[in-house]
């Protein structure tokens, strides 16, 4: 046999050879897909960001080259509640809108059942399609009440979800039939959704009116969001709270719950950048992995191809695989840089963050007891004081503290006069509605009449809240 026709039969075989090792190569060991879902599924539970991501994206990359649709769709679906988790909804609404609805032969994993359900939150969320969210939870609480009949706990969150879509869409009257619902099957034992009914039902009462009961039940469902760990409702709670301390003039009680809402929004913000930075930390780690997978299965091609073609291209074989390593290692080198990069970056954000909140907090400890001291110096006047000495003493501090308040609501609104941008001073002060009367010496038909016209000027609505605008300004 010649020389070349002895190198065409190496080459010949060479090929045949790359090609069968090039093939098993792409079929390398492997988790199982099911319990790449299964591990993912369950660190989402653990709020493992980390290991959620990287068996999430492993269990959908295999399901797809495999054609396993279920798997793909139950994947998928955790995926996306786990970028809600870290605050990427817009990426969590941009995957939801990829699946392909399934009604998965698993139905302990959930995954049909919390697809609706993200459904309906980003309908109404971003979107604000309060009609197609809503379409969205009852086929949730009819798929509880069709493969889950013993879990009657599934239901009535479903229906505090509604209701909260209701109340969005500002629809009371649903809100109302929702929460007679809710109340005339309510189970026995506690659960997770009565956060969400408490708030739906002091919600109801504050919109007609009843502050007091609304009052009751928001401190309830307080106990219920802090025993079952509902920060989102127990945040939407101490809302509602400050509002009718505002309103009844609760100074101290406001202050209480402002604390209690600042520190906990405060505190769900770092733990979404937390979230965040093991978002990148998982991204690196299932990059990382990535290329080991490829550099092992390179090195195993090399290994092979250099030993049946050591004759014909042992060299240059093994130095083009090399310059290919090397190559993949700088660039790994050069993404791994750059992820440290921007997770120093992240964490340098959050302790901005927290410095700017912690200054924030101060800031708003000290209007507070400023506050507060205004209101002792007003009350230790004597009783027989007439109205001007009050009003003196009220302009005063008014001048002192609130200020550069009164300089930018006049450069905002134009049109108030001086007697608005003091009631609106005195109001911001938390000044109580019949001192404020008493010291300008008018009636408390008048004081009202006053702030009818403040709330005018100001353009707000029948439903909006003076004292909570002007705190906002």
């Amino acid at each position: 046999m010649s020389a070349n026709r002895l190198y065409q039969s190496f080459s010949w075989f060479a090929i045949l050879l790359m090609t069968t090792l090039l093939t098993s190569c792409q079929h390398t060991d492997t988790e199982p897909i099911d319990e790449l879902v299964s591990k993912g599924r369950q660190a989402y539970y653990d709020s493992n960001i980390i290991d959620a991501l990287y068996y999430l994206q492993t269990a959908m990359t295999a399901a797809r080259a495999a054609g396993d649709e279920e798997a793909h769709f139950a994947a998928g679906v955790y995926m996306v509640m786990t970028y809600e988790l870290t605050g990427r909804s817009e990426d969590a609404y941009n995957l939801l809108k990829t699946l392909n609805y399934l009604e998965t032969k698993d139905i302990e994993s959930y995954a049909s059942q919390y697809y609706y359900r993200m459904k309906a939150l980003f309908l109404a969320k971003i979107d604000h399609d309060y009609a197609a969210s809503v379409d969205c939870c009852r086929r949730v609480i009819e798929m509880d009440r069709r493969l889950y009949p013993a879990d009657t706990a599934f239901v009535f969150t479903e229906l505090s979800n509604l209701g909260e879509t209701y109340l969005m869409a500002g629809d009371y009257d649903h809100v109302a039939e929702t929460v007679d619902e809710i109340e005339r099957n309510m189970p026995a034992a506690e659960g997770v959704y009565q956060a969400g009914y408490s708030y739906l039902k002091s919600s109801l009462l504050y919109h007609q009116g009843d502050l007091d009961a609304a009052y009751v039940v928001a401190q309830r469902g307080l106990q219920y969001c802090r025993k079952h760990d509902a920060a989102d409702n127990e945040i939407l709670q101490l809302r509602l709270l400050c509002s009718i301390d505002s309103m009844k003039d609760h100074i101290a009680d406001y202050i209480v719950h402002r604390n209690q809402l600042d520190s906990l929004t405060a505190q769900l913000r770092g733990t979404q950048v937390n979230y965040q930075i093991a978002a990148l930390k998982g991204k690196q780690q299932l990059e990382q992995k990535e290329y080991e997978n490829r550099r092992s299965r390179t090195l195993h091609v090399v290994i092979i191809v250099a030993m049946v073609l050591v004759i014909v291209a042992l060299a240059v074989t093994i130095g083009a695989l090399r310059r290919n390593a090397r190559t993949q290692r700088r660039m790994a080198e050069v993404e791994r840089r750059r992820l440290d990069a921007e997770i120093a970056r992240q964490q340098l954000e959050k302790e901005l963050l927290d410095l700017k909140m912690r200054q924030n907090a101060e800031k708003l400890d000290q209007a507070y007891k400023n506050n507060v001291t205004m209101s002792q110096q007003i009350a230790e006047l004597a009783d027989n004081a007439d109205a001007l000495s009050k009003l003196h003493a009220l302009e005063a501090t008014l001048h002192e503290q609130q200020a550069d308040f009164m300089e930018r609501l006049r450069q905002r609104f134009p049109r108030l006069t001086d007697n608005d941008i003091r009631l609106a001073g005195f109001i911001r002060m938390n000044v109580k509605t019949q001192t404020i009367a008493t010291a300008l010496g008018i009636s408390a038909a008048s004081m009202n009449t006053a702030r009818y016209r403040l709330r005018k000027k100001l353009g707000l609505q029948a439903d909006d809240d003076l004292k909570h605008f002007i705190d906002a300004l």
